[in-house]
């Protein structure tokens, strides 16, 4: 008992007041065996002098300074200094980094020095949805931690865009946990925890900034729109689809898409974001569902154009059957351009690693092929193209981004 108390204690905010105390304490331990060894070549550092004339005070400045003469004296009071200088201030950031986060107990220089690293990094905004937002997020959080991730709201781009930034691999796991065997078997834990933290914070965006705190995520969380923003698709016939689902079911051609809410007002945090950060990402994901909505939102065209930052696209891997035209990555950026009236896409991010066979034998099945760089085309467009090899298959057969791949790609051409 005694033992856990004096634990306790010593991890207590007591002990770290105590530490903080100590480091001054050093330092004049520090002092004085340096003005020792600098007394033998200069004149004495008067270090001391605040002490006032009254005997015992002269008494201690006396024993002080003759004690201070002795040279290995000096070296042993210069080396205690330091040594407790260290341990002061270690011990004092360990109390609040455990705080913090308990769990990087074992690596305590290696896990500040990532977070001052991460604290310093470049400030990227990122636009897209669900899958697609994901690998940009993961790759890009091992360079900074100044992300914001821009989603339209709905539960599946918050929880996409949530798992992303969180580093605890168990937070898949748990909001994908249903209630097998009761009235809410049909809800997941993440849909509840969205829908619970929205009616507890008021709002959407508040919701998000409060989830960031929790989970202790990589960046943040914005949504572009404050409602739910619905989606709706023309296709080549004329007819009106309001689910992505149906154009990938039926034998259908997607030629326009449109928000049902087209009135709603963009958030204006987002916008200026958009305008000071050092980056703006937009996709990977479906041209048509993750990245088109958000020029149909007014005022995100221009914060792009108007951006003193690097706009990069990166194109989805696989072309959607539903999608128009040959899937050559220059008729993306034209549509993108077309929607958002301006010159929004400085550079491309895209693919140049050869995709497994056995996979894309499986997506032309669903009529499903991948994109084709035309690097003159982008040119001509005055478009950067930066080739990687970024393309890889999930253990569930998908073809996905590499995130550690994208991430040093996209920080590199960042950081240029």
């Amino acid at each position: 008992m005694k033992d856990r108390i004096l634990l306790k204690w010593y991890n207590s905010k007591a002990a770290l007041r105590i530490w903080i105390v100590l480091i001054p304490v050093f330092l004049v331990v520090f002092f004085i065996g340096l003005q020792g060894i600098l007394g033998s070549v200069f004149p004495p550092l008067d270090f001391l002098g605040f002490i006032s004339a009254k005997k015992l005070s002269a008494f201690v400045r006396e024993l002080v300074l003759y004690t201070s003469k002795r040279v290995t004296v000096d070296l042993l009071l210069i080396a205690l200094g330091i040594w407790g200088i260290y341990v002061a201030v270690k011990r004092a950031l360990y109390s609040v980094l455990t705080v913090l986060k308990p769990s990087n107990k074992e690596d305590f220089v290696g896990t500040v020095y990532e977070r001052l690293k991460l604290t310093r990094g470049p400030v990227v905004t990122v636009l897209g949805g669900a899958a697609g937002l994901m690998p940009v997020l993961h790759g890009l959080k091992k360079y900074t931690n100044n992300i914001n991730a821009v989603i339209l709201p709905s539960e599946k781009n918050i929880r996409s865009a949530m798992l992303a930034l969180s580093d605890a691999g168990s937070l898949n796991k748990l909001f994908g946990y249903n209630f097998a065997g009761t009235k809410l078997s049909e809800f997941n834990l993440g849909d509840l925890y969205i829908k619970a933290m929205t009616e507890v914070a008021g709002d959407t965006e508040r919701a998000l900034s409060e989830s960031a705190n929790v989970f202790s995520l990589a960046g943040r969380i914005y949504p572009l729109v404050k409602d739910r923003a619905a989606l709706e698709y023309t296709t080549d016939g004329g007819r009106k689809i309001t689910e992505e689902s149906s154009l990938l079911c039926g034998n259908l051609t997607v030629k326009a898409v449109g928000l049902q809410a087209a009135s709603g007002r963009a958030n204006e945090k987002v916008l200026e974001l958009i305008k000071t950060s050092d980056a703006v990402v937009l996709g990977p994901g479906s041209l048509y569902a993750d990245i088109l909505p958000f020029f149909l939102v007014k005022g995100v065209s221009e914060a792009l154009f108007a951006s003193r930052g690097i706009k990069i696209f990166v194109p989805a891997l696989m072309a959607l059957k539903y999608e128009p035209g040959k899937p050559v990555v220059s008729r993306q950026v034209k549509t993108i351009l077309a929607y958002a009236k301006k010159p929004v896409i400085d550079a491309v991010v895209v693919n140049e690693k050869e995709l497994p066979e056995e996979a894309l034998v499986i997506y032309r099945r669903y009529r499903s092929v991948g994109y084709i760089v035309d690097d003159t085309a982008l040119k001509e467009l005055g478009i950067r193209v930066v080739k990687r090899g970024m393309g890889r298959l999930t253990e569930d057969g998908f073809i996905r981004h590499d995130p550690q791949a994208l991430g040093r790609a996209l920080i590199k051409l960042i950081s240029i």
